[in-house]
């Protein structure tokens, strides 16, 4: 009878052991991925904020002024678009943000709900300056270079480019 008290004991504590891992998951990775979630847009906002400032400061030193962007990114992506002069961050969310974003200076941020998928995208967008390059950065280190390549009468032409 020992051997089958010992074996009930041992069982008993298996699934106990189980259940709170159970427990610990059931809450604490939602709470982990929002975190990163929310880790993820700080970074892209502070990246954004990174390309403003060079971009700004290559638009005004002169033709062939050049600037190099070293970007880090954990997930998302980076666009450069010269059809809609701009400089697009996109990523899809798993859940719609605690924390409310809208228009800072040249960068606008938009949350859409687009066929049940939460999709951030971040644009900054220029009056005096156009944008040259097609370009998309994944995730990982980029090099980005931002070079003053044209002035006309009214815009800064500015080429961005993988480098």
């Amino acid at each position: 009878m020992k051997g089958i008290s010992n074996l009930i004991s041992f069982v008993i504590i298996i699934v106990f052991i189980i259940t709170i891992l159970g427990i610990i998951l059931a809450f604490g990775l939602p709470i982990l991925k929002e975190a990163m979630e929310i880790t993820i847009i700080n970074e892209a906002k502070n990246n954004m904020f990174f390309f403003d400032n060079l971009i700004k400061q290559v638009s005004v030193e002169g033709v062939g002024s050049l600037k190099i962007l070293k970007l880090k990114s954990n997930d998302g992506y980076y666009i450069i678009n010269e059809n809609l002069n701009s400089i697009n961050f996109e990523y899809e969310l798993e859940k719609y943000p605690i924390i409310n974003y809208t228009k800072n200076g040249n960068l606008e941020i938009i949350i859409n709900n687009f066929n049940g998928k939460i999709k951030l995208e971040m644009i900054l967008k220029y009056d005096k300056i156009i944008i040259t390059g097609n370009d998309k950065f994944n995730k990982g280190f980029n090099n980005i270079c931002i070079k003053n390549s044209e002035k006309n009468n009214s815009h800064v032409i500015l080429e961005i480019v993988g480098c």
